[in-house]
């Protein structure tokens, strides 16, 4: 690429001593500026540099259709290899060109993108940043001969040295490879994606399915291309296959237009040699050239789109159509540039098929007689709002209006109707008269189609001002509404009615079922009060609707003002969390016939008793239970839940468990049967059906509507086998002094306990 460089002409005068010209000090320091600091984005500035350096020698070799080839490091193989086919290097330029600073033989050609002698040094940047400094290989390839040569870093200056030479068939060209941390390995995959991306032809990469980020562009014009929202933001250059941010370039030297256009999502494409760039390449040198012709590229992006918007609008066959495009356009990417073209009439004028006003369209209800125009819009309630534009007059109203008009010209405007334009805005003609449509048009501007997005915003509803009678003037007097309008297209209420029926039907109001004046139990009875009144009202009733009520069998109980009432207050339920909870344990422990979970619990007054007196399907659900308890509750099944209705915990249940463990070493203790018989009901699961039991048999005992049986009472037990053969045991030990002071706990008891056996086997 060439360079651009000013010669300037300064006049010295005076005595003054001989000038001296500046000279740059080749040291480390100068070196390592100029090979490591000089890329921010190191990695990503060896896969460009080193790719723009591949392309270049196929283009210089006259190859620039063939692909140039990258290896991306891999877990298996950490090495990043570059491999051309160009033109390869002979030893003197190896020596000479490769290695020097600043030497080129590109910057004399627009052809090639490199100029400035430094991309390949670039991987010096990497190989020296790395905690095992290396260096990079360059193999080249030159008229038969294959060379080998090692670049290094020696006392802080890059040294390069052949390794040797060997004849070769294969073609000329240039081979770069270095090492890879294994950490880097997918950067520098993710890396090179964002390298490549304008690089034509693609370079072949070892990689599978290895795709560079392309962008996705609303427009693409061989000069600049818009970028969708999604993608990268603001003005980017792109000149020779490599991306720069155009950075900031101070508004003072920018037109309004071109501020507006750079704002926009952007990529500008420029020849090679348009653009200073800076040393890295990362980004442009913004000199006074670069500047001026990003700005004169700004220029010509506004021309082009203005021109671009009005060809688009040449293309629509009907103004309603264009204008339509033009409110889509300013709400688009395009709308800073749009809009201000828009406010300056720039998009007005006369087109092939119509004229673009800038007037929003507007129809005179002066110049229609039989026709009555409604506008509907969309509602977050049952109907649309409505609203009536033209008011009906007589043919003597209308001459005094007439008269008015002609003598204040300004009071026209008090008759013009403005037409909304928008994408969401549709015309209907009411062509089967006022009667019965009214419906279909509300159904319509309500509803939604199949994926829930809605037919319209707005609806402009045309139909006849008195009776049916006038359909054939209102007809013509629509066209010529629509022709002011600009010819947008429209459906017939006919249409509406033939294909929007279900529409109509979701919006009749849904049949209230028959409420009874019967009750069901449908909370938990739950409630901040306390007492015989707490949850009885909203938390534990709900009316029920006839038709919830099921046939069969059903359960009731009776209810005074949703509270228990008649026989039932004999139960003394606290509330009516306890009521509930009650029938709940019933239907859980299904020791009842047809109580189960499934049945419902409903509430009858007492004059809706007296209705159901004699109808064996209503069945009173306390008495349900107090009648079947005593032969569904056996003294079998009491028994098995003595543990839950006569509650006890032993505090010695590790010993109790550590007799069992050695049973035969304590033959004859009270304690092996008393543990053999606890330690089976206590380590059984506590069910909840067999806690719903106990509830039950508690609450039925102490109402008087059930007898329980015997149950085996381990507290009694226990204190018996204490007090007769182990009074220790009666006492609170403190298990853990015991340990403290070296004395297991458990073993001292079990000494006690044979201790005791042994003395009453003795007497």
């Amino acid at each position: 690429m060439k360079l651009s460089t000013r010669a300037t002409s300064t006049v010295v005068g005076g005595n003054t001593e001989a000038p001296r010209t500046f000279n740059i000090n080749a040291n480390g320091v100068a070196f390592s500026v100029l090979s490591s600091g000089l890329y921010n984005d190191k990695i990503r500035a060896i896969i460009r540099e080193l790719s723009c350096n591949a392309w270049d020698a196929h283009v210089m070799a006259g190859k620039g259709d063939l692909s140039f080839e990258i290896h991306l490091p891999t877990d298996f193989e950490p090495v990043f290899r570059i491999t051309d086919y160009g033109t390869g290097l002979s030893h003197e330029d190896v020596m000479n060109l490769y290695c020097t600073y600043f030497a080129t033989n590109k910057n004399d050609s627009n052809d090639v993108v490199g100029a400035m002698g430094l991309g390949s040094k670039s991987p010096f940047c990497y190989t020296q940043s790395q905690d095992d400094s290396q260096g990079f290989t360059v193999v080249s390839r030159f008229q038969g001969v294959k060379r080998i040569y090692s670049a290094y870093v020696q006392e802080g200056a890059p040294t390069i040295v052949c390794l040797g030479d060997e004849p070769t068939t294969d073609p000329d060209g240039l081979e770069v490879e270095f090492p890879v941390n294994s950490d880097d390995v997918w950067e520098f995959e993710n890396k090179a994606k964002k390298a490549l991306e304008f690089f034509e032809p693609m370079p072949k990469v070892n990689v599978e399915g290895f795709e560079a980020e392309k962008q996705t562009y609303a427009i693409r014009t061989p000069k600049w291309a818009l970028r969708t929202r999604d993608a990268f933001s603001g003005l980017r250059a792109i000149q020779g296959m490599v991306q720069y941010n155009v950075g900031s370039i101070d508004i003072s030297r920018m037109t309004v237009e071109q501020q507006r256009v750079a704002e926009l999502p952007l990529d500008l494409f420029f020849s090679i040699g348009d653009l200073s760039v800076a040393a890295s390449r990362e980004m442009l040198s913004n000199d006074q050239r670069t500047i001026g012709n990003i700005l004169k590229m700004l220029t010509d992006v506004h021309n082009d789109m203005i021109e671009e918007v009005r060809k688009t609008l040449n293309g629509c066959k009907f103004a309603w159509e264009a204008r339509l495009k033009l409110m889509l356009m300013i709400t688009s990417d395009l709308a800073p540039l749009i809009q201000n073209a828009y406010d300056e009439g720039k998009f007005f004028g006369t087109y092939k098929n119509f004229t673009l006003t800038e007037q929003k369209p507007m129809l005179n209800e002066l110049d229609f007689k039989t026709i009555q125009v409604t506008k509907y819009e969309r509602s977050g309630k049952k109907k649309a709002i409505k609203n009536t534009l033209f008011q009906p007059r007589t043919d003597s109203d209308r001459q005094l209006v007439f008269a008015q008009v002609k003598a204040d010209v300004k009071i026209q405007k008090n008759f013009m109707r403005e037409i909304e334009v928008n994408e969401n805005v549709i015309f209907i003609l009411n062509d089967l008269g006022i009667r019965g449509t009214e419906r279909y048009i509300q159904a319509y501007v309500q509803g939604r189609n199949d994926t829930s997005t809605y037919f319209c915003k707005i609806a402009y509803v045309f139909s006849t001002m008195a009776s049916k009678a006038q359909m054939k003037k209102m007809k013509k007097e629509f066209k010529k509404a629509m022709d002011i309008i600009g010819n947008p297209t429209f459906v017939t209420v006919s249409y509406l009615k033939q294909n929007f029926q279900y529409l109509v039907d979701a919006m009749k109001p849904t049949p209230r079922p028959r409420v009874t004046g019967i009750l069901e139990v449908t909370g938990d009875g739950r409630s901040c009060r306390q007492g015989e009144n707490a949850g009885w009202s909203r938390s534990t009733w709900s009316k029920v609707p006839e038709a919830n009520i099921p046939a069969g069998l059903k359960f009731y109980i009776p209810v005074e003002d949703r509270r228990l009432g008649g026989s039932a207050r004999d139960w003394r339920f606290y509330d009516a969390k306890e009521f509930v909870t009650f029938v709940n344990n019933a239907k859980l422990s299904k020791l009842f016939p047809n109580l189960d979970a499934k049945s419902h619990i409903f509430g009858l007054t007492e004059k809706a008793i007296t209705r159901k007196d004699g109808d064996p399907n209503w069945v009173n659900v306390l008495d349900h239970i107090a009648d079947n308890a005593q032969t569904a509750i056996s003294d079998a099944t009491v028994l098995k839940l003595s543990i839950f209705l006569e509650p006890f915990t032993c505090d010695h249940e590790d010993i109790l468990k550590a007799i069992l463990r050695d049973e035969a070493e304590y033959a004859g203790s009270s304690l092996v049967e008393f543990a053999r018989v606890y330690l089976a009901v206590k380590g059984k699961k506590k069910e909840a059906e067999a806690e719903a039991i106990s509830e039950l048999i508690t609450k039925l005992t102490a109402v008087g509507k059930y007898k329980r049986g015997e149950v085996m009472n381990f507290k009694s037990l226990w204190r018996k086998i204490v007090t007769e053969h182990y009074p220790l045991l009666g006492f609170n030990f403190n298990r853990y002094y015991g340990t403290s002071v070296g004395v297991s706990y458990e073993k001292s008891v079990l000494q006690y306990v044979k201790l005791m056996d042994t003395q009453r086997e003795a007497i």
